[in-house]
């Protein structure tokens, strides 16, 4: 990781180098909404939204979705990372989310946008910290997550036989590293 840090950010024309980026073709992108915008824009333009209502609602939710999900991962990076704390954070804007999304089976209605692959990583990651109570908490997500997961492309891909779910550390080595004061995933 030290490589990236100190030499291969800088190496890769990345204008602002961060983690995640996107390299296709001349185009160099970081940060994660751009990304998913950019794919979205490329591979299947309905991903932004159909109509321009809807369009609108991608852009709201988008910045309200990287807000919430902010406060709670942040709390990864703290020498005080607290997994209580993060579970206070995330049932602090959580509901309204759940509401807006009300009896839709996507954040905007009846089709998936790029803010849901978002969203549903986020879930996941709730679902992680708080040992699945989210998901008990807000019974609607359940539903959600399994629209989600029914999507084409990630169907096959949860059903691939190379997919596996497990633990995994999330946003790089560097919540073990101050948790633990190493770098050592064991």
């Amino acid at each position: 990781m030290d490589d990236w840090f100190y030499k291969d950010k800088k190496n890769l024309g990345l204008e602002f180098p961060n983690i995640p980026y996107l390299i296709h073709g001349e185009n160099k992108l970081t940060e994660t909404i751009a990304i998913h915008h950019y794919i979205a824009e490329v591979w299947d333009q309905s991903l932004l939204g159909k109509t321009v209502q809807d369009k609108a609602k991608v852009a709201m939710l988008a910045s309200i979705h990287h807000e919430f999900r902010w406060k709670v991962v942040r709390l990864c990076y703290s020498k005080d990372a607290d997994r209580e704390k993060t579970i206070e954070e995330y049932k602090k804007k959580l509901p309204e989310i759940v509401a807006y999304i009300g009896k839709n089976d996507f954040l905007i209605g009846d089709y998936p946008t790029y803010i849901d692959f978002y969203f549903f990583e986020t879930i996941q990651l709730l679902a992680m910290i708080s040992n699945g109570a989210v998901l008990e908490e807000h019974k609607a997500l359940v539903t959600y997550c399994n629209n989600f997961k029914q999507l084409k492309g990630v169907k096959d891909y949860l059903e691939d036989p190379f997919c596996r779910e497990v633990p995994l550390w999330l946003n790089s080595y560097v919540f073990p590293k101050i948790i633990n004061g190493k770098r050592d995933f064991k």
